[in-house]
């Protein structure tokens, strides 16, 4: 039998209260008697007034300590594992992604919970019995290998922490079945919080999955109007049981700048927009300000106000609100309109970054600029293969649709294109693309087959997000292939040929130096602010980039006990105390009929 609290020890202290209830004795009460029979029991009358007495058996007492004891083991959970394997080799594996860090009761994290567990499991297993660790995430690791010595496979457990990184127990799937093809006698453990699909394995899954009472920000992301003042837009998610009311503090390069206050209902979000903020340095942040949250990582956002000089972009359209306010919150871009497609090409003369083609286009494409292309067709770019009526589009998963995965919208009309071979389809329509973007003859050109009019596209909050994401791929520019990501994700430093090594100093202040001047950096499990540095022959180049933690991982929507397999082959069962045999009712049970048969003592007596 085993105990999972041990602090109801502490009301032991009242066994000796209730003993020395017992030795005191109550006041004698004065009776008159018409006898001088007991003048010989004086001596004995004196004793009786006395505070103390000998200590004598009293079923009352007996009966009260019996039931405080019996209520403490209760409080403790005692409980017997019923989890045994007869097996001669254990592969254990660890699910150490960002969901991971998520709470799993008020004491522990899920990863937290998992260790212990996995502990506990490595104790009540024979010494003979070889044990291999596996930790998983975004990629596997292998901890432990084959190993008989207790005490060095639970200090390797212990050691496992929690990364930031998108990921689940699957990269672990195909290291362990690689492990137990040589074994013919082998069992693998699964400790997770999500699907595992382990059926190739066996097994059964530990479930450390818990209800998470978690709100979170999921984007940040500004602009810059004419005067220079900022937009910033958050988008913030309730995924709690109750109303989040709460407010989101907006710093900037660590200083507090506003304060919005937010409402939301439960499973819904909000995006709030703070306008005018006069700021001109380098990174944005958004707080979450939460009494108690269960993953305090996704409450806080990042955002990069770059150093990139100001953009030039021509928007020919006859009219469209949406998007040009959807391009204010583009940062540095300044923006020139008109609707006279005639005249474009003495536009052009001014040289322009970017140009969008809003419903019309000019005989012949700039050579230069990344071009917008929304509801135009042009052979020579792309083929349209069909016009849709009242269709739904749907996103793909790629860094255009970012925080609008598996996102859908309904439009009136729409062109299905083919693919081009330079082309990466974000938005589709049937089994053709509706939005693709791509390098050809080395402009970025990017081709909506929308008139966004038509769509229920701009009525929604995540429309100025897709037009964000957009632009920023067409006119980026600098030391750094992005500046915003999540942890894991990668980004590319292109530093400058003739200069030194660049530097990237990490959110926890330490350094290291890069290996060449043009590096794919992988190290972003940390969240925060990260710093690139370059000494060259004109002076010293600075850029930031930020990491954030990954809101894929802030909601788990397929648990383990999903995992199940057809064959029977796997099986689920939840951590701690369900799946063993719990005796704290049954000790609760004999608690209260202790209580009865004294309670009938007491009344008789």
């Amino acid at each position: 039998m085993q105990f999972l609290h041990f602090w109801p020890l502490a009301f032991l202290v009242l066994i000796p209260i209730i003993i020395i209830m017992y030795l005191l004795k109550q006041k004698a009460e004065d009776k008159p008697f018409s006898s001088l029979k007991l003048w010989q029991e004086l001596y004995k009358n004196m004793q009786a007034n006395t505070p103390w007495e000998k200590l004598k058996k009293n079923l009352l007492m007996i009966l009260q300590i019996l039931t405080v004891i019996v209520i403490i083991v209760a409080l403790m959970s005692p409980y017997i594992k019923s989890q045994t394997t007869t097996k001669g080799h254990i592969v254990l594996v660890i699910d150490t992604s960002g969901s991971m860090n998520t709470m799993y009761n008020e004491d522990y994290t899920r990863l937290e919970v998992a260790v212990m567990e996995a502990c506990e499991y490595v104790d009540n297993l024979a010494s003979s019995v070889a044990v291999s660790v596996i930790t998983s995430d975004k990629d596997s690791a292998l901890v432990v290998t084959d190993s008989t010595d207790k005490t060095l496979i639970k200090s390797k457990i212990r050691d496992i922490k929690a990364t930031n990184y998108i990921g689940d127990c699957s990269e672990g799937v195909s290291m362990a079945e690689s492990m137990i093809a040589q074994w013919e006698d082998s069992e693998v453990v699964y400790f997770t919080d999500s699907f595992v699909s382990c059926e190739t394995t066996g097994g059964y899954v530990v479930s450390v999955y818990s209800d998470a009472d978690n709100a979170l920000i999921e984007y940040v992301g500004h602009g810059t109007d004419k005067d220079g003042l900022l937009t910033v837009i958050v988008k913030v998610v309730n995924n709690k049981k109750d109303t989040l009311k709460t407010d989101i503090n907006l710093y900037g390069d660590g200083e507090m700048l506003a304060v919005s206050e937010v409402e939301i209902v439960s499973g819904e979000s909000q995006i709030a927009y703070f306008e005018g903020i006069d700021f001109d340095g380098k990174l944005l942040m958004a707080e979450l300000n939460d009494a108690y949250d269960a993953l305090a990582l996704d409450n806080v956002c990042y955002d990069v106000v770059s150093n990139r000089k100001d953009l030039k972009v021509l928007l020919m359209t006859e009219q469209n609100l949406y998007l040009e306010k959807a391009i204010a919150l583009v940062e540095g871009v300044t923006v020139t309109k008109s609707d006279d497609i005639d005249s474009f090409a003495e536009f052009e003369k001014d040289g322009y970054d970017m140009y969008i083609f809003d419903g019309m286009m000019p005989d012949e494409l700039p050579e230069s600029g990344s071009i917008l292309i929304f509801n135009c067709e042009n052979d020579e770019l792309f083929t349209v293969a069909e016009t849709f009526e009242n269709i739904m589009i749907k996103t793909e998963d790629t860094k255009y649709t970012k925080y609008l995965t598996d996102y859908k919208f309904g439009a009136a009309n729409a062109k299905g294109m083919e693919l081009p071979y330079w082309g990466e389809s974000f938005l589709t329509v049937g089994e053709y693309s509706a939005g693709f973007i791509g390098n050809y003859d080395s402009q970025t050109i990017c081709v909506i087959g929308l008139d966004v009019h038509d769509t229920e596209l701009p009525l929604k909050t995540e429309f100025p997000i897709l037009i964000y994401n957009i632009m920023d791929a067409c006119v980026n520019t600098g030391m750094l292939s992005t500046n915003v990501l999540n942890s894991g994700s990668s980004v590319k430093i292109s530093g400058k040929l003739d200069g030194e090594a660049p530097v990237v100093e990490v959110p926890s202040g330490e350094s290291s130096e890069l290996s060449g001047s043009i590096v794919n950096f992988t190290d972003t499990n940390d969240t925060g602010v990260y710093t690139v540095k370059q000494t060259t022959d004109s002076g010293e180049l600075s850029e930031s980039f930020v990491v954030n933690f990954p809101k894929s991982e802030s909601v788990i929507s397929n648990m383990p006990s999903a995992s199940v397999g057809e064959g029977g082959t796997v099986s689920v069962v939840d951590a701690t105390v369900t799946g063993s045999l719990n005796l704290r009712n049954i000790i609760i049970i004999i608690a209260l009929i202790l209580l009865a048969i004294e309670w009938i003592i007491y009344i008789r007596g």
